[in-house]
C-alpha cells in the first residue's frame, strides 16, 4: 500500500509540474549541461535506471540503494563552460545501515574562480560566482525488487546576493531478475525519477525564479558473464545498454534522449560510449538542437579477487574528454575533461 501510494504520488506531482511553464534558464550551466559523474558523461547522461555509482543519487534517489556499506567518491571536472578556470568539485559520501537504508551526502560545486561585477565601475561590488548543491539523501529496498530514495537539497547561489533555496527529489528504480545460471546472470531495471518536487522558486526583491523540475523515465538491461576459464577470482564480461527520456516539466524546452552502453572486462576495464539529443530554447543564434557522441573510460581494481585485501576493497576511476555542447550557430566546441575516483568498502 505504501508503495502504490508512493508511486501515485510521483505521478500526481508530475502531472500537476508539467502544467507550469515557468523556467527560463536560470542556472542552466550548473543543473542542465555539465554532469557531477564521469561514468554519465561518457554513457550519454542516462544513469537514471543503473546502481553502483556514488553519484547516482542526483539523477534518481534511489540509485545508492545497492551501493556497499561505505563508499566515498570524489570528481574534478574543468573547464565548466567558456571561462577558462571554472570548474566543477564534487564529493558524494554514503553508508549502508542494515534495516534502515543508504544514507548519501553529496556536494556539488561549481566555481567560477574569476571575479565578476554587477557594476562594472565600482571594485566593492566585486564578487567570484560560485554554485553549491547539497544533498541528503536516503535510499532502501521496500519490496523485494523494489527501491526507493528520497533527497533533501539545499541550493545555494554565492553572487552579489547569496541565494539560497530547499527542494526535494523523489525516484523508484524496480528490477526485475531473469533466470540465470553459473556461467551468466541478467535483469532488467525501469526507473523514474522527479527533481525538484516542490517547484522551488527563488524570491528576491520584486523578481523570482523557478529551478529546473526535471523527470526522467530510463531502463538498464545489464548482463553478467561469470565464468573466466583463464582466472576463476573474476568474471568474464558485463554489458550495459541503457536508454533514457528527459524532459524539463516547467518549460517547454531541453527534453532529451540519452543513450548508453558500457562493457567491462574481468571486472576491471571499463569501456563506454554514449549518445544524446536535447532540445534548446528557439533563437536566431541557436541551432536546432544539441546532440553529441560521448565516450570515456572507467578502470576498477577490486583489491580483494586481486588478493591485496582480505575484506572486499574496491577502488575505481572514469575519465572522459569530450567537447563541450554548444548551442550557439557558428561557434567552436571547446574541450573539458572529467575525472572520477570512487572507494567502496564492504559488500551489500
Amino acid at each position: 500500500m505504501k508503495t502504490r501510494t508512493m508511486i501515485l504520488s510521483c505521478l500526481l506531482m508530475i502531472c500537476f509540474c508539467s502544467l507550469q511553464c515557468d523556467y527560463t534558464g536560470q542556472y542552466s550551466d550548473f543543473f542542465l549541461y555539465r554532469q557531477p559523474s564521469a561514468r554519465a558523461e561518457a554513457l550519454g547522461r542516462s544513469l537514471v535506471a543503473i546502481n553502483g555509482d556514488i553519484f547516482s543519487y542526483y539523477y534518481n534517489p534511489a540509485g545508492n540503494a545497492r551501493l556497499p556499506i561505505f563508499n566515498f567518491g570524489l570528481v574534478h571536472s574543468s573547464p565548466a563552460n567558456l571561462i577558462n578556470k571554472s570548474e566543477f568539485l564534487n564529493l558524494a559520501v554514503s553508508t549502508h545501515i542494515t534495516g534502515i537504508g543508504t544514507f548519501t551526502l553529496g556536494r556539488i560545486n561549481l566555481d567560477y574562480n574569476q571575479k565578476a561585477s554587477d557594476s562594472p565601475n565600482s571594485f566593492e561590488e566585486t564578487y567570484i560566482p560560485q554554485y553549491t548543491l547539497y544533498t541528503l539523501g536516503l535510499s532502501r529496498e521496500t519490496i523485494p525488487g523494489l527501491y526507493a530514495g528520497l533527497n533533501v537539497n539545499l541550493f545555494q547561489a554565492d553572487l552579489a546576493v547569496k541565494d539560497r533555496i530547499y527542494y526535494s527529489d523523489l525516484g523508484i528504480i524496480y528490477q526485475m531478475k531473469f533466470s540465470s545460471d553459473h556461467r551468466y546472470k541478467h535483469n532488467l531495471n525501469l526507473a523514474t525519477s522527479l527533481i525538484n518536487l516542490n517547484q522551488a522558486r527563488i524570491e528576491r526583491d520584486n523578481s523570482s525564479w523557478e529551478l529546473p523540475a526535471v523527470w526522467r523515465l530510463g531502463t538498464a538491461y545489464e548482463l553478467h558473464w561469470l565464468k573466466n576459464p583463464s582466472w576463476k577470482r573474476l568474471s568474464g564480461v558485463d554489458i550495459l545498454v541503457s536508454a533514457e527520456y528527459f524532459d524539463l516539466l516547467n518549460s517547454k524546452d531541453y527534453t532529451a534522449l540519452h543513450l548508453g552502453t558500457e562493457f567491462t572486462f574481468l571486472e576491471v576495464l571499463s569501456l563506454r560510449c554514449g549518445f544524446y539529443r536535447s532540445d534548446i530554447p528557439d533563437s536566431p543564434e541557436n541551432k536546432e538542437y544539441l546532440e553529441e557522441i560521448t565516450y570515456g573510460l572507467g578502470l576498477s581494481l577490486p583489491l580483494h579477487k586481486l588478493g591485496c585485501t582480505a575484506k572486499p576493497v574496491i577502488i575505481k576511476v572514469d575519465y572522459v574528454n569530450l567537447d563541450q555542447p554548444v548551442g550557439v550557430i557558428g561557434m567552436s566546441p571547446r574541450k573539458f575533461h572529467t575525472v572520477g575516483i570512487q572507494v567502496q568498502l564492504g559488500e551489500f
